[in-house]
């Protein structure tokens, strides 16, 4: 069952949703519509994830932001990152 308390925790601009164990992001190809999807083996490893970057300011360290981040024309910062 998905966790909702992490959409509140959520400092990534390019997160969108995770399911039981999967993290769906943007797309790491702009203007297609699609999304990218992280499956992760377990559970644990997905909250671990989550925990290591989806809900901190380490989220500049994740793969996928990076990704997205190097090809955002709108330059998004994750959310919340300023206010520390």
């Amino acid at each position: 069952m998905p966790n909702k308390t992490i959409d509140a925790l959520v400092f990534c601009p390019f997160y969108i949703s995770e399911n039981d164990r999967s993290i769906t992001c943007e797309a790491l190809i702009g203007g297609t519509g699609c999304s990218s999807v992280q499956r992760f083996p377990t559970r644990e490893r997905k909250v671990a994830h989550e925990l290591d970057f989806c809900t901190g300011k380490t989220c500049v360290n994740c793969p996928v932001f990076m990704a997205l981040a190097a090809n955002d024309p709108e330059g998004r910062e994750p959310i919340g990152y300023n206010c520390f």
